[in-house]
């Protein structure tokens, strides 16, 4: 009824169809199922006048039997699954309801201080440097402040860190920045305001910066990942059905037979269940609507290289964005758009992804697992603990793990690699000692922004 109300019909027509199945076997065909316990004609003699051997135990039995099929205990463990999933799904709608779609960094809580030092670097690691830590073939990222592009930086480490300066307000964004990259790179904040104004995509939930390089025409696109309820629903949108899929592949003996397929039964399920306005309002349609009012000089800029980054949620948007659009796209941990390429509209090609998308994804993290993964992907040690479950699936880790593994190169390191990851202390490149240097950028950061609880 609700899906009705809602102007769902796909949904409503389904669960009418499932319901009036479930209806006919509940009241109509017990004596189907009956046959696993005896046969029909058992069951019909017990009501038979000329059985000597009707007793009210035998009907009692007979109540017992039905009774046990109607409420088996295989049903009355799928009826509690589902009850779960329709608990959670309701709380998270009810949840989404309750809060501000159009809530920016600026109105968010207080998030952990980035603590960057200077004098202080990582050499890198002989025995495992990452081969993607300096990327290649159009995916480089843009040289900034005049700076060689041999001895600053890796392309990896300064993508993860855009992914995560998404979900920062832009006074601090303009601190962080500073420090990063040493000037020349702009959170574009009333850029991508005056876009969502005149597009009217103001209201959608979906959230991303643009972070400029005037200096060399160049600019990130960088997509938030999950914070909000209603990132949550759009995670269950774009890849509930490719995990089950997968996890059906999986406990499935030879169920590697299946990937071939495997796209075009989520197209079959998602034409059913899709409604119109989902399709007008998926996160992907925005930002693939704003990467291209970019590469065309929305606003006049005239920029000559466009790249997009986001971590989880925000590198999975992004990589749909980068396949649909053409467009190089760095992710760190975002859950694939293989497996549901067909789903998209317009859908994407086996060919735009394997050619526009990169994907970073650690060992042991499961999200970064849904929807397959494109060919151009990495797979990255993780030092979390193995009882920690999501505990890979982790920006700032992937951050740190690219930091640490493939060097500062002349970027800062972050205090939290160590103090909350556990990654070994930097080398000292000053007279100061790792305690005293993070201790001292704590003081100058509560001096920057005293509003930001400690």
């Amino acid at each position: 009824i609700s899906m009705l109300v809602l102007k769902n019909y796909p949904i409503a027509g389904v669960f009418f169809v499932l319901g009036f199945f479930d209806f006919l076997w509940r009241y109509f065909d017990a004596s189907s199922v009956l046959a696993k316990y005896g046969t029909i004609s058992d069951a019909a003699e017990l009501f038979n006048e000329e059985y000597d051997g009707v007793t009210h135990a035998h009907r009692y039995r007979f109540s017992q039997i039905v009774g046990g099929i109607i409420r088996n205990k295989g049903r009355l463990v799928w009826t509690w699954i589902f009850v779960f999933v329709f608990l959670i799904v309701w709380f998270m709608l009810s949840a989404s309801q309750s809060s501000s779609a159009t809530i920016t960094a600026e109105q968010r809580g207080p998030r952990p201080p980035i603590l960057l030092l200077n004098d202080f670097y990582y050499p890198g690691v002989n025995t495992l440097a990452y081969p993607t830590c300096k990327l290649t073939k159009g995916f480089e990222f843009p040289v900034v402040d005049g700076q060689s592009a041999k001895n600053v930086s890796s392309d990896l480490g300064d993508y993860a860190f855009l992914s995560a300066m998404a979900y920062e307000r832009e006074s601090i964004n303009q601190y962080t920045l500073q420090e990063w990259f040493g000037g020349g790179v702009i959170d574009e904040v009333d850029y991508v305001k005056k876009w969502r104004e005149e597009s009217g995509t103001q209201s959608s939930p979906v959230y991303f910066k643009l972070f400029s390089a005037p200096e060399v025409n160049s600019a990130v696109v960088s997509v938030r990942g999950s914070e909000t309820m209603f990132d949550w629903l759009a995670n269950l949108h774009l890849w509930f059905a490719s995990g089950v899929a997968q996890c059906v592949k999986w406990l499935t003996p030879f169920g590697w037979i299946w990937t071939p397929i495997i796209p075009d039964l989520l197209e079959v399920v998602n034409s059913v269940v899709e409604s119109q306005k989902l399709k007008e309002q998926g996160y992907y349609v925005i930002t693939s609507q704003f990467v291209n009012a970019v590469r065309a000089g929305y606003g006049g800029a005239n920029y000559t290289n466009v790249f997009i980054t986001g971590a989880s949620l925000g590198g999975g948007v992004a990589m749909i964005s980068g396949a649909q659009t053409g467009t190089p796209t760095v992710s760190i941990s975002g859950p694939g758009p293989l497996l549901p390429r067909k789903i998209f509209h317009p859908p994407l090609t086996v060919e735009s992804i394997d050619s526009n998308v990169y994907n970073f994804i650690p060992e042991r993290d499961y999200i970064a697992r849904l929807g397959g993964r494109p060919m151009f992907y990495q797979n990255a040690m993780c030092i979390a603990s193995n009882n920690n479950l999501f505990g890979c699936h982790s920006m700032w880790r992937s951050f740190c793990e690219i930091n640490y593994r493939c060097g500062s190169n002349g970027r800062p390191v972050a205090c939290r690699c160590v103090e909350r990851f556990g990654y070994p202390k930097p080398i000292q490149n000053g007279t100061r000692t790792f305690e005293e240097a993070c201790a001292a950028a704590n003081e100058t950061w509560y001096d920057m922004f005293p509003d930001v609880p400690n």
